[in-house]
């Protein structure tokens, strides 16, 4: 169900401005999947890699933002794993 609105999202996004489909975009998330930006960093080329995610319901999203506003949903999936960072592995 959830790739079909994906598709169903993104086909309405193709016609709209940029900001406004970010913002669409970020509300669809947080709204009606209920996630949460969990992580975000730049690509080497300056696009914004975010992922959002929901940790009860094991749902993320992998979302690209050009420097333009444009976004993207990359892929989505399951099984959302968070993990204690650690600089020395414990043997």
């Amino acid at each position: 169900m959830k790739k079909v609105m994906s598709v169903i999202g993104m086909a309405m996004l193709a016609s709209c401005s940029p900001a406004y489909a970010q913002a669409v975009c970020m509300d669809t998330l947080n709204d009606r999947y209920e996630e949460s930006r969990m992580l975000s960093g730049f690509a080497a080329d300056g696009t914004l890699m975010e992922v959002w995610a929901n940790p009860d319901k094991d749902t993320w999203t992998l979302l690209r933002t050009t420097s333009e506003g444009e976004s993207c949903v990359l892929t989505t999936g399951g099984y959302f794993e968070t993990f204690e960072y650690r600089l020395k592995p414990n043997l």
